[in-house]
């Protein structure tokens, strides 16, 4: 995914670069966010926050981090009164805990790291077509990617008229 952000940004880079003497129009894009951003993008992710599974697993997330929170309250309370065998328990029962959070927050990311990716694949070639109309049309002469651009203001970013344009050639 990174890659082909990257990727599209060098292209768009080098196949403007001698343009870029001629002209003073410099710009930025995320070409990623543009992607997720787009109507298509919103849709499938809340489709699949909607999904069974994915609310589920959210649900059960919610539920494990109630008790963890419910675990270290009585460990804080109780401290004081409780063996040093009872407080190993406790701080077991609390890594259990630690543990199955992270796995079901991990599961949850990956499900929609998946979503990202399949649609960075989907509409990738799309999103570079957009790219070069757009760098066309405006008279763009260097174009950078906006997580390599140390700065810049936000009138030099195109990334919204990018994700408009995906929206437009649904």
């Amino acid at each position: 995914m990174v890659k082909l952000i990257k990727g599209l940004s060098l292209i768009a880079v080098l196949a403007f670069s001698g343009q870029a003497l001629s002209q003073g129009s410099v710009a930025i894009v995320d070409a990623q966010r543009a992607i997720l951003e787009t109507d298509v993008a919103k849709q499938r992710l809340e489709a699949l926050r909607k999904d069974a599974d994915y609310v589920a697993s959210k649900k059960q997330l919610e539920d494990i981090q109630k008790e963890g929170e419910a675990l270290v309250k009585r460990l804080q309370k109780d401290a004081a009164v409780m063996s040093a065998e009872q407080k190993a328990e406790q701080q077991k029962k609390l890594q259990e805990k630690q543990a199955d959070l992270q796995h079901i927050a991990g599961k949850l990311q990956k499900a929609e790291q998946e979503l990202a990716r399949g649609l960075m694949a989907e509409l990738g070639a799309k999103a570079k077509a957009v790219i070069s109309d757009v760098i066309k049309a405006d008279g763009i002469g260097l174009l950078l990617d906006s997580q390599t651009a140390i700065h810049a203001d936000a009138g030099y970013d195109i990334t919204a008229k990018v994700t408009q344009r995906l929206n437009e050639n649904k």
